[in-house]
């Protein structure tokens, strides 16, 4: 093998173990940021929606994705009984009860807002005996 062809030889292995360590580096530092974080670390601010750029076309599915709710909680926190549920929008849902759309929007809204709900029992001071 001639000199010119073992210094490409070099330079291309030098290359393929520079671009080697760049992806390792990439990787363990992905996988250094998906570790898991507690509820209070994730806070709801962190999404590309906040509750008041919430509008009636959304659906409850969509809502329950974006702020990665349980499944149950809008259900649950605004008592809706429909079958349609989460699939439904807020709008059709508004109408479906005979409420204006805005009002039922600036429900969700707050019922967004204020996600986890304060738990009054928890944050009680314990009497003294």
């Amino acid at each position: 093998m001639s000199q010119t062809s073992a210094l490409k030889t070099s330079f291309l292995v030098a290359g393929a173990l520079v671009l080697a360590c760049l992806v390792a580096g990439a990787a363990w530092l992905d996988l250094r940021n998906d570790q898991p974080q507690s509820r209070a670390a994730h806070h709801r601010w962190e999404y590309s929606v906040q509750p008041a750029t919430i509008e009636d076309w959304m659906t409850f599915n969509y809502l329950n994705v974006v702020f990665k709710l349980p499944s149950g909680y809008l259900k649950t926190a605004l008592s809706i009984q429909d079958s349609r549920y989460p699939d439904i929008s807020i709008r059709q849902y508004a109408e479906y009860i005979g409420v204006d759309p805005a009002a039922f929007l600036a429900q969700v809204q707050h019922t967004l807002a204020t996600y986890p709900a304060p738990n009054a029992s928890s944050t009680a001071p314990n009497p003294t005996p």
